[in-house]
């Protein structure tokens, strides 16, 4: 669902993911207006930013960091702080892949390895929030969208992509293809 799967350009559950995440945050709008927040969201993105920069663009007002390149901190602070001032509702919203960083920051790992060897990463959506609390003064407010987009049954399109790649196994199997 993280989009990123070597050698394909669409990977099953990605559009279902987006869906959920544009719609979780959607809703979040409200909370965060009415206690002048800074929204931070925390997406799936070990390595990859796919879908929170998906996501941000499905959004567009939202700013977003990605594992890909690791961003300025001051900078991003300063934009928050813009998009904040700028909205009549006082918030802001950011999102984050949690193998996001910031150029000098580190992301912790905790626990032991999974199957892949990838150990846990903390939670860079708190530290981010953190950090723009300490920079800009304004109030934050973290969210985990990450398993919620797991959850449920996939959307109409991740449905139809699943059965089209299911058959096309089957055929080739049947045809004495493997690999």
């Amino acid at each position: 669902m993280d989009n990123d799967v070597r050698g394909t350009e669409y990977a099953i559950g990605y559009k279902t993911a987006l869906t959920r995440a544009h719609e979780f945050i959607d809703r979040q709008r409200t909370h965060l207006a009415s206690h002048e927040k800074v929204g931070v969201f925390r997406i799936f993105g070990r390595n990859a930013g796919f879908t929170a920069l998906g996501t941000a663009m499905a959004i567009s007002d939202m700013r977003c960091v990605i594992p890909e390149h690791r961003f300025d901190l001051e900078a991003l602070c300063r934009v928050v702080a813009q998009d904040y001032e700028n909205n009549e509702n006082r918030y802001a919203l950011v999102i984050c892949s949690e193998g996001a960083m910031w150029q000098g920051g580190e992301i912790q790992e905790y626990g032991a390895p999974d199957a892949y060897g990838h150990k846990k990463k903390a939670n860079v959506g708190e530290a981010l929030a953190d950090a723009i609390t300490r920079i800009t003064g304004l109030s934050t407010r973290v969210q985990d969208v990450t398993y919620d987009l797991r959850s449920g049954n996939p959307d109409a399109i991740d449905k139809v992509v699943a059965n089209t790649f299911g058959a096309l196994a089957v055929e080739l199997i049947a045809e004495g293809k493997t690999d």
